[in-house]
């Protein structure tokens, strides 16, 4: 269930981000360092490879000129 989860979450957010950008911005994923994480790291980084996803620097993806836009978005939780 929790990689159908991460997998729903990557495609929610590729759809976000077409949404607001038009294409498929440089995406940070934040992995905690957790339990679950522990037991189902291959399978995540298998599923990353399959979506054929890349792992690039930190630095890299904020390259990405999406992340010098201005954040403008206001809601009951930020």
């Amino acid at each position: 269930d929790y990689i159908e989860h991460t997998k729903a979450k990557f495609v929610f957010y590729e759809y976000a981000s077409q949404q607001q950008f038009g294409r498929n911005i440089k995406q940070i994923w934040l992995l905690h360092v957790n339990l679950i994480n522990s037991y189902a790291l291959n399978e995540l980084i298998q599923l990353a490879q399959e979506l054929d996803y890349h792992f690039i620097s930190l630095d890299e993806a904020l390259s990405d000129a999406a992340y010098q836009s201005n954040d403008n978005y206001y809601s009951h939780y930020g």
